[in-house]
């Protein structure tokens, strides 16, 4: 603990000094400065409704971590080495020591929807990688009353704050998302269960009331209490149509991927060696459309990719196996894949059958923004098989969080394809180069690279 480094553990003291010295990053300044404006602060007149939070940030209990990216692989597992970290001290702290951690600020505006998938994609991304099994006295179904967030072992409440919350200040944060973890120890002898318990419930409703001015929010509950849900009370929802109507989290009791043990270890068998359980693994088609064909787009890679991950549909089809269609909607006013464009139709050779399930995305990557994760794991796809366009931008973008989020990708070489680029120094660049560019910073590290022979051979 208290080690150099930005995502390093440390406790209130040397975040402190940190902050002053300089040592953090503005973003993570500018968190810890509002958290503890807030915690220790008034608004109308009340003080922060969590008198327990507010008292151990008082005493200087808890312990706090920064997280330079939602999204990157590095980041995020680091991030999870703090949290285990922070498991096996936390006991040993005086008072309260819940782990409050700050998220680096998204380099675009975020809607409310937007924070409410990062929170579930950042839980899965834990849970993903959790070294410990989901304990065994707590329900995997989010809609169980006693269901509640896992991770090495611990059940906890991860409770959120976050900028789009206009009124209920209390969960206000105008930095960026901020996740404090409370494991549920740190409640023992105030739980709704007892006395103590409900009186300090009756005290802080009341305090919440004041301190933002509006009635306290209709999903906040107790845990086991039948009406009540742990995870809509993370992230309180502001617009319902912004929001999840149902858990998106996806959790198993046995750890369903342990960390890799080396830089570019394989899991499973690659797709070259045709032993692979095809059950479990789906097809997704990436922006397979006719607005790609716009000549303003340059020389092109891969001219039979189309033709080559049509064969595949064929064969998913044919073995009702899993698959799914991703398109782009771009927000770009000039863009022939605008939802109001005729580019944003499918090519013909891939085009959807009726029935068969198509996520629209605004982003590069396939996940952000859609239910793709969801859809997979509720298929029970354990591996992805990616074709489409083009190579080093939404194909890319998809394998990398696909990886990221613990499914095991393969990258088809000869059914994606992508166009020649412009460099910063203003030499232009093959489509062939930047096809195998793509294909060679994927391999091995995020996703395995095979024909599409080779896939079919393992059918």
């Amino acid at each position: 603990m208290n080690e150099p480094g930005v995502q390093a553990v440390v406790d209130q003291e040397t975040m402190a000094e940190r902050v002053e010295s300089g040592a953090m990053p503005d973003w993570a300044v500018r968190h810890f400065e509002t958290f503890t404006d807030a915690v220790l602060g008034e608004r109308n007149g009340t003080p922060f409704p969590c008198h327990f939070g507010a008292q151990s940030v008082r005493d200087g209990e808890p312990l706090y971590t920064a997280v330079p990216s939602t999204t990157d692989k590095d980041a995020l597992l680091a991030f999870r080495d703090a949290l285990l970290e922070y498991l096996d001290v936390y006991r040993d702290r005086p008072g309260r020591a819940s782990f409050v951690t700050f998220f680096r600020p998204p380099d675009r505006e975020f809607t409310e929807g937007d924070y409410h998938e990062t929170l579930w994609h950042l839980l899965q991304f834990l849970h993903v990688h959790d070294p410990e099994p989901w304990p065994a006295d707590i329900p995997t179904d989010p809609d169980d009353p006693h269901w509640e967030f896992c991770f090495g072992g611990e059940p906890m409440f991860p409770t959120c704050r976050a900028p789009f919350y206009e009124e209920r200040k209390s969960r206000y944060c105008p930095v960026g998302l901020e996740i404090t973890f409370q494991p549920r120890s740190l409640f023992d002898g105030i739980t709704a269960d007892t006395e103590a318990g409900q009186q300090a419930r009756e005290t802080i409703q009341a305090r919440m009331e004041e301190y933002d001015g509006v009635c306290p929010h209709a999903d906040l509950g107790d845990w086991g209490v039948e009406s009540d849900r742990e995870w809509p009370q993370y992230l309180f929802r502001e617009d319902p149509d912004d929001s999840p109507d149902e858990c998106p989290i996806v959790v198993t009791r046995d750890h369903p991927r342990p960390p890799r043990p080396g830089p570019n270890p394989r899991r499973g068998p690659p797709m070259t060696d045709a032993a692979f359980d095809a059950d479990r693994t789906a097809l997704v088609l990436v922006d397979l459309q006719t607005g790609l064909d716009d000549p303003a787009y340059g020389d092109r890679s891969t001219p039979d990719a189309e033709s080559n991950a049509a064969r595949l549909l064929d064969a998913w089809r044919e073995r009702d196996l899993p698959l799914t269609h991703v398109r782009h909607d771009s927000t770009e006013p000039d863009s022939p894949l605008r939802g109001d464009s005729p580019g944003f139709a499918w090519k013909p050779e891939t085009e959807p059958r009726d029935g068969e399930t198509v996520f629209t995305k605004r982003v590069n990557s396939g996940f952000v923004g859609t239910e793709l994760e969801s859809w997979l794991r509720e298929n029970g796809c354990e591996r992805v098989v990616l074709v489409g366009l083009t190579t080093d931008h939404c194909v890319s973008t998809t394998t990398r969080m696909a990886e990221n989020l613990g499914f095991e990708p393969t990258v088809v070489s000869d059914a994606t394809a992508t166009f020649e680029r412009e460099g910063p120094d203003g030499e232009t660049y093959s489509a062939e180069t930047m096809h195998r560019t793509a294909l060679t910073h994927l391999y091995g590290e995020f996703a395995d690279v095979a024909t599409t022979d080779e896939v079919l051979a393992g059918l």
